[in-house]
């Protein structure tokens, strides 16, 4: 975020590189695992997330990692550490994870692709709320019960006092999280494709997203405004 590091990839490992006097200090990755997102703080701190699903945090002054298991086969797709340590993972089904450091982890929605539910339409007449979507078959709508996203998570950003998750997904949807409750305060809707990219402004009040088809949009974050601004 500062500019004065630079961390690259490699099979097996991620190397972090201070630019000021080119220091560079390597972290292993597990076997079999790819790096699949990755958070790199003003500290030095590194944050990794999988293709298994998992997550790892390394501090710059010690050698063990503090790891995240799986919950999710899915791949980790966006992840941010808020300032106070807590972090947000996103995953390729949906799935939120919010994990704070002296707080039990949550899992905020997340049931996969609707295209990959529909297809069990049975089951899903037997789920209860917060269960998956599923589909007027007369008219052909879509309809989901949950408040969380219906595809993959792209992006995620935090605002600077951690109290906020923004989310971006392949749904064409943003959701404006409370951390502190785990519920969708706005869903902002909008894009006609896919978002692909997200940023928050330095106050937090405004949102940046960028779809893979329909281009740029800001947003206001305050209560009950979902309207695009101009961007």
């Amino acid at each position: 975020p500062d500019g004065g590091h630079v961390a690259l990839t490699t099979r097996g490992s991620v190397t972090v590189h201070r630019v000021a006097d080119g220091a560079a200090r390597s972290y292993p990755t597990p076997r079999g695992a790819r790096v699949s997102a990755l958070d790199l703080d003003d500290a030095g701190s590194l944050t990794l997330g999988f293709d298994n699903g998992s997550a790892a945090r390394h501090h710059p002054r010690s050698r063990t990692a503090r790891t995240h298991p799986a919950t999710t086969p899915h791949a980790v797709t966006a992840l941010r550490v808020a300032s106070d340590g807590s972090l947000a993972i996103g995953h390729a089904d949906g799935l939120l994870r919010l994990l704070a450091p002296h707080a039990p982890a949550r899992e905020l929605m997340g049931e996969g692709p609707v295209e990959a539910i529909t297809a069990a339409l049975d089951g899903a007449l037997f789920r209860g709320p917060r269960a998956a979507p599923w589909v007027d078959l007369s008219s052909g709508a879509r309809h989901d019960v949950r408040a969380g996203h219906l595809d993959a998570i792209t992006a995620l950003a935090l605002t600077a006092d951690g109290r906020t998750v923004v989310t971006a997904s392949r749904d064409r949807t943003l959701r404006v999280w409370d951390v502190a409750t785990g519920e969708v305060r706005l869903t902002l809707e909008g894009h006609t494709s896919p978002v692909v990219a997200l940023a928050l402004s330095p106050d937090g009040r405004r949102a940046y997203s960028c779809g893979e088809r329909d281009g740029l949009r800001a947003w206001d974050l305050g209560p009950g405004d979902e309207r695009p601004l101009p961007a």
